[in-house]
């Protein structure tokens, strides 16, 4: 505890007024402080060597096309699913970071290949375009109602920059009480490409809307089903398609009531980008036309989350056969794990350079480009043991248990002793990481 408040007192805490509401405090020495804690995080688990060369650093003055694939290339987790989500200023997406990073140079193309989303992801802040111009550019303006009729006029107005939304027991604004509220999110979707756009809802409350251009897409009111979403709060998902061309902008609408006297409540407004049946060809190909290819996959807030666990160690989707595909394409592809935990990484056998890079928090982009290009040499090393199949760990004669009760019969050879005491040779083991630099013994 003396550890704890010394902490809180050498910045302050102890001495801030709790009465002041919250503030977003945007500072650029803290993103450098989040940029320099993400790419110090980043394990580079192989390197190979083709042409004579290791695949990475690249070779920024070589390069003239650039494949970035995968469906978390551009809508990135950067933290992890429950009480592992804050909300962050903004997220450098591996697409953009690598883009400023090589400069206009370098074409930097982008195929998302599949989807591997169990849920929408929330609509991307980039997306949209707030009712009132005060609010900036990007997100969405929210109006709240003191009442669960969306009726008069709001008591409160603001700002959102995420359509997923938690209440846990607080006030949603002020004026506004907790289990006896409505609100109404409005403003602008742009399209940036055409094709079917997916839209998907998700309410912790009575019910919700989602209206486009004053047509009614998705509506739940009268036939909610249970979700696992929002620790079991949330309604099973809704979805609906929309066509529209590029540039496209419509007018985007979404209403949501609370429950009565329950003082707690959630919504998710997602949306998927479209991607056509022959997205795996389509990413093969763009690779295949590039000097190098990077592949991002891994979990999500779904699929990585507190409340349950995972089911398999497979990568969600037909991600591994999009990673097969863009490894076959070009002997040049550098696979990124996304995710905060093992995966099944059979799939990036033929990759020439595999890194995990967590949940990198709101400079993802820009740590991942940091070492890929070289600017930082990775230094991170894995807190875990990859096994080669589900097989190889201890727990696997013990885990689910019966009855809702697993006993941990491998004792003390749990986790990485497990490997050492049953001869087990690991893909990657406890404390691997390479780096840039070459050493010799002597």
């Amino acid at each position: 505890a003396r550890r704890i408040l010394t902490t809180m007192e050498r910045l302050g805490v102890l001495d801030l007024d709790r009465r002041e509401p919250e503030r977003s405090e945007d500072r650029a020495e803290h993103r450098e402080v989040l940029r320099r804690v993400a790419r110090d995080a980043i394990v580079l688990l192989r390197n190979d060597t083709v042409d004579g060369a290791p695949v990475l650093p690249l070779r920024t003055a070589e390069l003239r096309r650039v494949a970035v694939v995968g469906p978390n290339a551009d809508i990135p987790s950067a933290l992890g699913g429950g009480s592992a989500a804050v909300t962050p200023h903004h997220v450098v997406t591996v697409l953009d970071g690598l883009r400023a990073a090589l400069g206009d140079e370098v074409e930097v193309v982008h195929e998302i290949g599949v989807d591997s989303a169990r849920t929408a992801p929330a609509l991307d802040r980039r997306r949209c375009r707030p009712a009132d111009p005060s609010h900036g550019s990007q997100g969405l303006t929210i109006e709240y109602f003191d009442n669960r009729r969306l009726e008069g006029d709001p008591v409160a107005t603001g700002h959102v920059v995420s359509p997923r939304l938690t209440w846990l027991g607080s006030a949603p604004a002020p004026g506004v009480g907790p289990g006896r509220f409505s609100f109404r999110l409005r403003g602008t979707f742009i399209a940036d490409v055409a094709g079917a756009h997916t839209f998907s809802l998700i309410t912790g409350g009575t019910g919700g809307r989602v209206l486009i251009d004053g047509v009614t897409v998705l509506d739940n009111f009268d036939s909610q089903r249970p979700g696992s979403a929002f620790f079991g709060l949330g309604s099973e998902e809704i979805r609906a398609t929309v066509e529209l061309e590029a540039g496209a902008e419509v007018e985007l609408v979404a209403e949501f009531v609370s429950y009565e006297g329950l003082p707690v409540a959630a919504f998710l407004l997602g949306h998927l980008p479209p991607i056509d049946a022959g997205g795996i060809e389509r990413a093969a190909a763009v690779a295949a036309a590039s000097d190098v290819a990077v592949v991002v996959v891994g979990l999500d807030q779904d699929t990585e989350t507190e409340g349950e666990d995972r089911l398999t160690l497979d990568l969600p989707g037909a991600q591994a056969a999009l990673v097969r595909a863009v490894t076959a394409a070009n002997p040049r592809t550098v696979v990124l794990v996304n995710a905060g935990s093992v995966v099944d990484l059979d799939c990036a056998d033929g990759a020439a350079a595999v890194l995990q890079t967590w949940y990198l928090g709101q400079e993802t982009g820009s740590a991942v480009a940091d070492v890929l290009t070289g600017a930082h040499s990775p230094a991170g090393r894995l807190p875990m043991t990859y096994g080669r199949r589900l097989e190889d760990w201890p727990s696997w004669l013990n885990y689910p248990g019966e009855a809702g009760k697993v006993i941990y019969g491998e004792e003390l050879f749990m986790g990485y002793r497990g490997f050492d005491e049953q001869a087990t040779e690991p893909r990657w083991c406890f404390g691997h990481g390479l780096t840039y630099t070459t050493f010799d013994w002597g």
